[in-house]
Parts: C-alpha cells; structure tokens; sequence
C-alpha cells in the first residue's frame, strides 16, 4: 500500500514514536556541521568512494530524483545505504566529473548546484539528520532547473 517495504515501514514508526517520546523540536544540524558534512558528501561521491559515502548515509536513507521523464534519471526511488552508495558514487564521478559544483542552500538545507558552460545541470539537496545524510533530492528537470541563475548561487 505504501510501496515500501515492511522492515522499512517499522523503521520509519519506530523513529516516529521515538521523535513524538521525545519532548525537544527536531534535531536541526548548526549550519556549518551540515555545510561541512556535505561538502565532505560531494567530495566522497565525486571521487567515487562509495565506502566513504555508505559512512555518512543513515541505514534507510532514500534518494529520489526528478528529471520530469525529459533527461535519464533514477525512475524509483532508491532506498537503503548501499544501494545508494553506490548510485550515488558512480553517477557523480561519471556524470559530474567534468562540471563545476557550487555549494548552496537549496530549499533551507544544504545543496549542490551543477553547472557546465554556465548553464545548470542538476541541484541537489541533503536532509540531514543526526548528523548523517537522511534523504537526498536531486533535480534536473529541465522546466524546474530554469528558474536557477548561475548568477543567483550564494
């Protein structure tokens, strides 16, 4: 019914009953740990170090990608450390090797944009949690990457 599997389902009740036990807001990582464990992120996944990107994902984290069905992307969401390790290591030491990264703040957490030729290719964004990579969003839909200016990136 979910589309997930009922070990991950138990994860995600078991950190809900967790958070709600818990009288505190959400852990919010101080900006400049997050901005450092993506920087450290990128740098792992661009080298192709998939051991040093398994380090810093959570057990069930999940990357999701939006490319629109106009440029090749991940179709399902691909869940799990490995799995998204090695994704993730691949596609940015292929795919990214030869664009410039510019580090930002994209939708309030901490981002990568890719651009070649002053043009954006893909944006990226991290939730981070506990001090580890929860989720990453990558975009690059060519209708929503239109609204990002080289320019604009912090």
């Amino acid at each position: 019914m979910l589309g997930k599997s009922e070990v991950h389902v138990r994860q995600i009740v078991s950190r809900a009953k967790q958070r709600m036990e818990r009288d505190e807001p959400r852990f919010r990582p101080v900006r400049q740990e997050a901005d450092r464990l993506a920087e450290r992120f990128v740098a792992a996944c661009r080298a192709g170090d998939v051991r040093s990107v398994e380090q810093m994902l959570t057990e069930d984290v999940e990357l999701l990608s939006d490319s629109g069905g106009k440029v090749p992307a991940a179709r399902a969401v691909i869940t799990g450390r490995d799995r998204a390790a090695r994704f993730l290591a691949g596609v940015f030491s292929k795919k990214f090797r030869d664009f410039e990264m510019h580090a930002t703040t994209v939708n309030g957490a901490p981002g990568v944009v890719f651009t070649r030729g002053g043009a954006v290719i893909d944006v990226a964004s991290l939730r981070i949690e506990d001090g580890e990579v929860r989720a990453v969003y990558m975009t690059n839909n060519p209708d929503k990457l239109s609204r990002w200016s080289v320019a604009e990136i912090d």
